[in-house]
C-alpha cells in the first residue's frame, strides 16, 4: 500500500457517498423550486380547486306568488318542496350503501330499498337524483339520520286548488319551475320572485362544516296578482258548457262573461281545457284554446257593433225604412234567411229582430268605405285588446277603404259578420261598449297585483275616452232589449228580468273554404237592461242538430245567467219597464206600412208602380238626378204616407247601377242606357224578356245582353 492514500474499497465509498450527495442536493434544488413554484405561483389555483372541491353553492327558489279570484280565493299556490339526490362517489363502503338506501326508503313514499341500493353503487356517478319534491317533513327525518353523501335542495310545487277550474285562464308551471301558458307565463315577471343562493363549505359526506365560510343571499319572494274573475260565476260557466258538450258534441266552445261598465273578465272558459295540474296529459293546442286566441266570422252578433257605427258616422239617423228580402251586389245575389222572402220595409229595429242581411246591406250601401272602416277602427275589430293572456290574435283580414272597394261582395258581407275575422274577446268589448253608454273599454283579466305585505303595486290602467254618443247607444239598447222580447233572443231572457241580446248563425272557414252545413251559433247579452252588469258571449263551432245561434247558444247563456243574477243576488226588474232613453216609445208610435219594393227598377216605373197599388195620393219624391232606383224609406204622418227613393245614375263614376229592364221597349232600353258608355248587345225585337245581368250593383261590366221578342 503507498502512504498517503486509502485503499480501493474506501476510495469507492467515497465516490458513492459524492455521488449520493450530489443526488439528494439535486432533490433538495428541486424540491426547493416545487414548493416555491407550489407556494408562489400555483397557490391561487390551488387555493381555487380545493374551494371546489370543498365549497358548493345552492340555489335557493322564491316561493312564487299566489293568483286569487277577485274575492281573494286562491286559485294557484306554491310550497316550497325539495328534491333528494346521492353522490355514489361518497358511499364507498357497503355498511355505508346500505344506511343510506335504508334511510331514503323509509322517509320518501314511492321509493324502495333496492333502486336506492342499486343507484349508490354507482360508484362512477358523482350525481344522481332519487326523487323531487318531497315534503319538507320527509327531509326534515332524513337530515336528523345524520347520514352522509345525501344531498338534499330545495324546489317548489305549483297547486291549483280548483282542480280543472279556470285552466286556459291559469295557465300552469312546468317541473322546472318555469310557466308555460295563462296568466302564470303572462304575468311571470311578478309571480316569480328572484333567486337567491348558498354559498357553503361542505365535509366530503356532503355537509355542512359550521365552521367554515358560509355566504347567503336570500330569495325574493314572487308577488300575489288578483284576477277579476269570480271562482263560482266560472265555476257555473264551465259546468254548463259540459252539459253543452254532451248535448250537441261541437269542435269548441268559447265563452265570455264581462262587466261592460269597466272591462272586467267576471268569467272566460273555453272547450277542450286542459287541469293545470295534469297539462302533461292534454293536447299542447289546449293550452293557448281561449276566447282571446280563437278567430272566427261572427256572423249576425256583429250587426248591432256594425249599425251603430252607420248611426254614429251619421250616414243613418235612426228612422230609416230598408227592404228586405233579396239582393243583388256586383251581380252576386244575396238573400235573408227566410229563402229570400225577407219581412217587406223594416226600420233599424226591425232589421235587428228579423236578423236581415238584406237590410244591413242597405246599411252599408249608405256608408262610405271610411265609415265603414272608422266603424271597425272604434270597436277596436283586427286589433289586439290587451288582455293579459299570451299569444292573443288580432286578425289576418282587416279591411281597408282600398280593398272594400275592391271586392264590393266581400263590403256587403261584413256588414252582416262574414268577410272579417275576430275574437270573441274583441266582439265581447265592443259589445260592451255599446252597451255601457259609449265608454271605450280594455278587457282586463288583473285587478291588482300586491306584494306579501299587502301593498299594491300594479293595477291596470283603464281607458277614459268616449267612442260612441248616448244618442246612438240608447238606439242600438232598445233595438237589443226588443230582439229579447219578440225576436231571436227570446230563449236566452231569464224570467223576471230584462235586458237585450242578438243571436248570430255563421258559417266557418276550413282550408281556405267555408264548411257547408256547419255555423258557428253564437249569442251576445246583456242583463239588465237598466245600469248593465253582465255582457255574456257564447260561440258553439258545430254543434250538431243544430241550425241556427239561437238553438246552439241561447239555452247556454239563459241557464248561466239565471244562476249569475240568482247568486250576485240582482234584483227582478218589471218586463214592461220602458227605456230609459225614450227610444222604445218612439218606436212604439212609428206607424208600419207594407211598402212594396222598388229597389233596381227606374224612378218613372217604381212611381206608377206606387201610386197605382197605394193610391194616386201617395206623396213619391226623388233623391238624387239618378234614373235607378237604389235605396227607399217612407214617413207616415196624419194617415198620409210619403215615400223617398234614392236614386243613381245608370253609370255613376266607376260604379253601374244596371236596372230591371224586363218588359222594356227597344227604344225605352236605349233611353235609359244610350247615354252613357255602356258596352251591351241586343237580341231580337219588341219587349225585354231576359237580360244577362240580374239588376243590381256592378263594377265591372261583362256579357251585357237583352234578348227581346
Amino acid at each position: 500500500m503507498v502512504k498517503g492514500r486509502l485503499p480501493i474499497e474506501n476510495r469507492d465509498v467515497k465516490i458513492k457517498m459524492i455521488w449520493l450527495s450530489r443526488i439528494v442536493f439535486a432533490f433538495f434544488i428541486i424540491a426547493t423550486f416545487k414548493v416555491g413554484y407550489i407556494q408562489f405561483i400555483k397557490s391561487d389555483d390551488l387555493q381555487a380547486e380545493i374551494i371546489r372541491e370543498r365549497v358548493r353553492e345552492d340555489v335557493l327558489l322564491p316561493e312564487r306568488g299566489n293568483i286569487l279570484d277577485r274575492k281573494g280565493n286562491i286559485m294557484a299556490m306554491s310550497l316550497v318542496m325539495e328534491d333528494v339526490a346521492v353522490n355514489p362517489n361518497l358511499i364507498v363502503s357497503d355498511k355505508h350503501q346500505k344506511r343510506v338506501a335504508e334511510v331514503l326508503s323509509k322517509n320518501i313514499k314511492g321509493v324502495s330499498y333496492n333502486d336506492v341500493l342499486k343507484i349508490v353503487k354507482d360508484s362512477k356517478s358523482q350525481y344522481k337524483v332519487v326523487a323531487k319534491r318531497v315534503p319538507p317533513a320527509a327531509t326534515k327525518k332524513i337530515r336528523e339520520s345524520g347520514v352522509g353523501g345525501i344531498q338534499i335542495s330545495q324546489t317548489t310545487k305549483r297547486l291549483y286548488p280548483g282542480g280543472n277550474t279556470a285552466g286556459t285562464i291559469l295557465g300552469f308551471v312546468n317541473n322546472n319551475s318555469e310557466p308555460g301558458a295563462g296568466i302564470e307565463i303572462k304575468m311571470n315577471e311578478f309571480l316569480a320572485g328572484k333567486k337567491g343562493y348558498t354559498l357553503a363549505e361542505m365535509t366530503p359526506f356532503g355537509e355542512i362544516i359550521p365552521v367554515g365560510s358560509q355566504n347567503v343571499v336570500s330569495a325574493v319572494d314572487g308577488q300575489n296578482v288578483q284576477l277579476t274573475i269570480d271562482s263560482y260565476i266560472q265555476h257555473v260557466l264551465e259546468e254548463r258548457l259540459k252539459k253543452t258538450v254532451k248535448e250537441l258534441e261541437p269542435q269548441e266552445i268559447h265563452a265570455v262573461i264581462m262587466d261592460p261598465s269597466n272591462g272586467d273578465v267576471l268569467a272566460m272558459a273555453s272547450y277542450p281545457s286542459y287541469s293545470p295540474s295534469e297539462y302533461q296529459k292534454s293536447n299542447p293546442s289546449t293550452w293557448t284554446n281561449t276566447p282571446a286566441n280563437f278567430l272566427y266570422e261572427p256572423g249576425s252578433i256583429f250587426k248591432p257593433i256594425f249599425m251603430a257605427g252607420g248611426l254614429e258616422s251619421g250616414a243613418l239617423t235612426g228612422d230609416e225604412i230598408l227592404q228586405t228580402g233579396t239582393t243583388f251586389v256586383n251581380g252576386t245575389r244575396i238573400r235573408d234567411w227566410n229563402h229570400g222572402q225577407g219581412w217587406g220595409p223594416q226600420s233599424l229595429k226591425g232589421i235587428i229582430q228579423n236578423s236581415s242581411n238584406v237590410g244591413m246591406i242597405k246599411i252599408a250601401e249608405k256608408m262610405t268605405n271610411k265609415q265603414i272602416v272608422e266603424t271597425i277602427d272604434r270597436a277596436n275589430i283586427g286589433k289586439t285588446t290587451g288582455i293579459e293572456l299570451p299569444g292573443e290574435q288580432a286578425t289576418y283580414n282587416r279591411p281597408t277603404e282600398k280593398s272594400l272597394k275592391a271586392d264590393p261582395v266581400r263590403r256587403a258581407n261584413i256588414s252582416f259578420g262574414q268577410g272579417i275575422m275576430m275574437t270573441p274577446i274583441q266582439i265581447a268589448t265592443a259589445y260592451s261598449e255599446i252597451i255601457n253608454g259609449g265608454h271605450d273599454l280594455t278587457p282586463t283579466l288583473i285587478k291588482q297585483v300586491t306584494d306579501k305585505n299587502g301593498n299594491i303595486i300594479y293595477t291596470p290602467k283603464k281607458p277614459t275616452e268616449k267612442i260612441y254618443s248616448e244618442s246612438t247607444t240608447s238606439k242600438i239598447r232598445s233595438y237589443l232589449k226588443n230582439n229579447m222580447e219578440v225576436g231571436s233572443a227570446t230563449t236566452a231572457q231569464v224570467d223576471g228580468y230584462d235586458g237585450g241580446g242578438k243571436t248570430g248563425s255563421a258559417w266557418y272557414v276550413e282550408n281556405g273554404a267555408y264548411v257547408k252545413g256547419k255555423i258557428i251559433g253564437s249569442y251576445l247579452g246583456f242583463y239588465p237592461y237598466k245600469n248593465p252588469k253582465y255582457t255574456i258571449l257564447i260561440s258553439v263551432k258545430a254543434p250538431k242538430g243544430v241550425e241556427f245561434g239561437s238553438g246552439a247558444a241561447n239555452p247556454t247563456a239563459h241557464d248561466v245567467m239565471e244562476e249569475v243574477l240568482r247568486y250576485e243576488g240582482i234584483k227582478p226588474t218589471n218586463k214592461n219597464s220602458s227605456s230609459d232613453d225614450g227610444e222604445e216609445k218612439k218606436e212604439e208610435k212609428t206607424k208600419t206600412v207594407d211598402i212594396p219594393n222598388m229597389s233596381w227598377k227606374t224612378f218613372d216605373d217604381a212611381k206608377a208602380e206606387l201610386k197605382e197599388k197605394l193610391g194616386k195620393e201617395i206623396k213619391v219624391k226623388k233623391e238624387g238626378s239618378g234614373e235607378v232606383v237604389i235605396d227607399q224609406k217612407y214617413s207616415y204622418k196624419s194617415g198620409k204616407v210619403s215615400v223617398s227613393l234614392m236614386t243613381k245614375k245608370v253609370k255613376d263614376n266607376d260604379v253601374y247601377y244596371i236596372p230591371d229592364l224586363i218588359g222594356k221597349s227597344e227604344k225605352e232600353v236605349k233611353s235609359i242606357l244610350g247615354k252613357y258608355k255602356i258596352n251591351y248587345r241586343m237580341h231580337g225585337e219588341n219587349t225585354v224578356v231576359e237580360q244577362t245581368l240580374e239588376p243590381g250593383q256592378y263594377f265591372k261590366l261583362n256579357n251585357f245582353q237583352l234578348w227581346l221578342e
